[in-house]
C-alpha cells in the first residue's frame, strides 16, 4: 500500500508520508521513501521535517538514518531548532526514557547540532550531558508559559 501511494504522489504528499513514517517511528518505511529520492529536509514550510518528528517520539533509529542520510539537525522550527526542542521534549518527561533523550541529543550533537551556551535545567542525567556539550544548566532560564526550574 506505502508503495502504490508513494509512487504516485506529488512533492509535498511524498514529504508527508516521510514525516509521518519517521514520526511513528517505521524504519523501513522511512527508508523506502528516503530511497525514492524524497527529499529528508522537506517540510511544509514550518522547518518540522521527519527528523523534527522522529525525535519527538524517541525513535532513535530512524533519527540515526535520517542523519546518515544528510538531515539537518540544526534546522529550526517555530520551537527553535531540533535540539532546543529535544531539550524542552527531555525536559517535559521525554516520553519516560531519558536514556533515550539522552541517545537522541547524543546523536544530533554529533551529527553538526549544537548544544546552547545555556538552557533550562532539566534533570541530572541530561544536564550532565549537556555540561559535557559545553552548555549550562540556567535556573533564570525557562521556556515560555512556565516558572523557573531549579538546577
Amino acid at each position: 500500500m506505502v508503495r502504490q501511494l508513494v509512487e504516485v504522489a506529488d512533492v509535498s504528499r511524498r514529504e508527508m508520508a516521510l514525516r509521518y513514517a519517521a514520526g511513528y517511528g517505521q524504519l523501513e518505511v522511512t527508508r523506502y521513501v528516503l530511497d525514492r529520492g524524497v527529499d529528508v529536509d522537506g517540510h511544509s514550510g514550518d522547518g518540522e521535517t521527519a527528523l523534527f518528528y522522529a525525535m519527538l517520539g524517541n525513535h532513535i533509529a530512524v533519527v540515526r538514518l535520517l542523519l546518515e542520510r544528510g538531515a539537518r539537525p540544526d534546522m529550526r522550527t517555530q520551537h527553535g531548532d531540533i535540539v532546543e526542542t529535544a531539550i524542552w521534549k527531555a525536559a517535559h518527561g521525554g516520553g519516560g526514557r531519558p536514556d533515550l533523550s539522552i541517545e537522541v541529543l547524543e546523536a544530533l550533537i554529533a551529527a553538526g547540532g549544537k548544544a546552547p551556551d545555556r538552557h533550562p535545567p532539566v534533570n541530572e542525567q541530561v544536564d550532565a550531558f549537556l555540561t559535557r556539550h559545553g552548555s549550562v544548566a540556567d535556573p533564570k532560564r525557562y521556556w515560555s508559559g512556565e516558572e523557573p526550574r531549579s538546577a
